[in-house]
């Protein structure tokens, strides 16, 4: 089953892991596993004092992009 995408939430600077994952049609624990790894295509993710990251939403609207998402679309390729 696959993961439904959402619009990226207007006005945020940083999104989290779940929101760039439903952004993205990936699960939380792919996006984890790519930063844990050094970022992968997130780069300048940060991470809390908590322990939480956070991924810039310039750098998910980039991923988007390249994977050809928009609005909710699964992109090309399917």
């Amino acid at each position: 089953m696959s993961t439904p995408l959402s619009a990226l939430p207007a006005s945020v600077g940083y999104l989290t892991v779940t929101e760039t994952a439903h952004a993205l049609g990936a699960h939380p624990g792919t996006v984890l596993a790519w930063l844990h790894r050094g970022g992968g295509p997130f780069v300048g993710a940060i991470r809390t004092p908590g322990g939480r990251w956070r991924i810039p939403r310039g750098v998910v609207e980039r991923v988007r992009v390249e994977l050809g998402i928009t609005d909710g679309s699964t992109g090309g390729g399917s």
